[in-house]
């Protein structure tokens, strides 16, 4: 399901990126540790790529395969990031037992 006018504003604001950076990456950091050098990570939900950017400088990810529902995202994912290692696609990931 799409985002609406809310979730999207909310996603996109300065706090959101805030709390990326200084609660998430630490959180994340206790969980699984550092990345391998150069390791390559799948990202769901990469929303305008600023996790995404995260993955690739604090966490020395070699390239990210990024992966939203919601093409207008996507395409902020791209310009966040034109020249890093990434790629940014149009898709839904679901789970099936």
């Amino acid at each position: 399901m799409l985002m609406n006018q809310v979730e999207t504003a909310l996603i996109n604001s300065p706090p959101r990126r805030w709390l990326q950076r200084y609660y998430e990456v630490p959180w994340m950091r206790r969980l699984g540790g550092p990345l391998p050098p150069g390791a390559r990570v799948l990202e769901l939900g990469c929303g305008p790529g600023c996790g995404t950017q995260l993955l690739l400088d604090r966490f020395g990810a070699g390239h990210v395969d990024a992966v939203d529902l919601d093409a207008a995202v996507i395409t902020r994912a791209r310009r966040r990031l034109t020249r890093r290692h990434g790629r940014y696609v149009l898709g839904v990931a679901t789970y099936r037992p």
